[in-house]
C-alpha cells in the first residue's frame, strides 16, 4: 500500500477525530489506495496513447459537417470495436472531426480502463513502410 502510506497520518487523525471502527479505517485506506492505483494507470494510458491534445465526445458537434450522427458516435462509444480489437480508421476532408472523434473514443475508453495509442495517417503509413 504505497500510495496510502503518505497520507496514513493524516487518516488516523481522522479516525481518531471521527471515532472510526477498524472497518471504517481499513475501508477508508483501501478506497484510498485502490482510487490513486486508478489515477496512475489512467495518467500512464494517457502518456501512451500519445493525444496531440484533448477533448471530449460530448465537446463534438455532430449538428455540423459531419458524416457522423449523435446515433453512430453512441454506438462507437459502446466500444464494441475494441471488445473484438477492431482499429478504428477515419478518413475525410480537412476540418470534419476526424481528430476530434478519435481522441475523444480514446478519451472515454481510457476512462473505462482500456488502453489505446493515437497515431495520425502520416505516423501509420510511415510506420507500414518502416515495418
Amino acid at each position: 500500500m504505497t500510495e496510502t502510506a503518505n497520507v496514513l497520518p493524516h487518516l488516523l487523525r481522522e479516525a481518531e477525530q471521527h471515532s472510526w471502527t477498524y472497518q471504517e479505517l481499513l475501508v477508508a485506506l483501501c478506497s484510498h489506495e485502490e482510487k490513486r492505483r486508478e489515477e496512475k494507470i489512467t495518467r500512464k494510458h494517457l502518456n501512451w496513447a500519445q493525444f496531440p491534445f484533448e477533448k471530449s465526445l460530448e465537446d463534438f458537434n455532430t449538428l455540423g459537417d459531419t458524416a457522423l450522427s449523435d446515433r453512430q458516435i453512441n454506438q462507437l462509444k459502446e466500444f464494441d470495436w475494441l471488445k473484438q480489437a477492431f482499429n478504428l480508421i477515419f478518413l475525410g476532408p480537412p476540418g470534419v472531426g476526424k481528430t476530434h472523434i478519435a481522441i475523444g473514443l480514446g478519451l472515454a475508453a481510457i476512462h473505462k480502463g482500456k488502453q489505446v495509442s493515437f497515431v495520425s495517417m502520416a505516423e501509420l503509413v510511415s510506420l507500414l513502410k518502416t515495418e
